[in-house]
């Protein structure tokens, strides 16, 4: 963009929440290398993980972000941490 003269707009708030999110990424990638290191199964790692992200990215936008949410949507978030902890307790077992 810059070559081709267009402006590039950003804000500050933009530039930290672009920050934290590389350091969101970076986090998760290292839980990745932490819970596969220990010898986890993909088929019970994976799922975890992912799930786990989409807890932690939607509570992330409904506390800092202060998005709304629909009853659906707090039900599929239940079902998705119940999902998790099933798969955390059978990984322990």
């Amino acid at each position: 963009m810059k070559f081709s003269g267009a402006n590039i707009f950003s804000t500050p708030k933009g530039i930290s929440l672009a920050v934290g999110a590389g350091i969101a990424i970076g986090l998760v990638e290292i839980l990745t290398f932490f819970i596969f290191g220990r010898g986890l199964e993909v088929a019970v790692g994976n799922p975890l993980i992912i799930g786990g992200s989409l807890i932690v990215t939607t509570g992330a936008g409904i506390f800092f972000m202060r998005e709304e949410i629909s009853g659906l949507q707090l039900f599929s978030i239940i079902l998705i941490a119940s999902g998790v902890a099933l798969m955390a307790w059978s990984a322990n077992k």
